[in-house]
């Protein structure tokens, strides 16, 4: 299968997609460590400029400095087994922004050969799903307790 160019009008439908449904992209070097590429989104997740989005993306012990403590194992197996068996992963943790802002995010990845070069890369999505856990949470205890009663 040859891989072509995506037209501007792919370009533009791919970004109004990953806008409508709150997702960001990224691109990681798998042997350098290195983020060659993230979206706009990536970065507003984790409340930095996109230049400082790539950095600490490019910068694993940053990134897991981030992630919730009771998270991090379960993120870095994710990471691991994906690396390993070049397979696609996902995993869902709490990141703290440097406003100390706490967000749950989920993020699906795979390995990927880059076909010129053979290089693998690691091409992932983040999304924020902390308010859709939060009215999940709502609904939950308005389902199960009596406003009136408090039981």
């Amino acid at each position: 299968m040859q891989a072509f160019p995506l037209t501007l009008e792919q370009t533009a439908l791919c970004r109004q997609m990953a806008d409508l449904a709150g997702l960001g992209g990224f691109i990681v070097d798998v042997t350098t460590g290195r983020c060659l590429w993230c979206a706009d989104e990536v970065a507003r997740i984790h409340g930095l400029a996109l230049a400082d989005c790539l950095e600490l993306l490019s910068a694993a012990p940053a990134l897991l400095a981030r992630i919730d403590p009771a998270d991090r194992a379960g993120y870095e197996k994710a990471r691991a087994e994906a690396t390993e068996r070049r397979r696609c992963y996902a995993v869902q943790y709490r990141l703290r922004r440097p406003d100390g802002v706490i967000r749950v995010v989920k993020e699906v990845g795979e390995q990927l050969a880059e076909p010129a070069s053979g290089q693998w890369r690691l091409v992932g999505v983040l999304q924020d799903v902390t308010e859709r856990l939060n009215t999940e949470r709502t609904i939950h205890y308005m389902a199960h307790h009596d406003a009136l009663t408090g039981l």
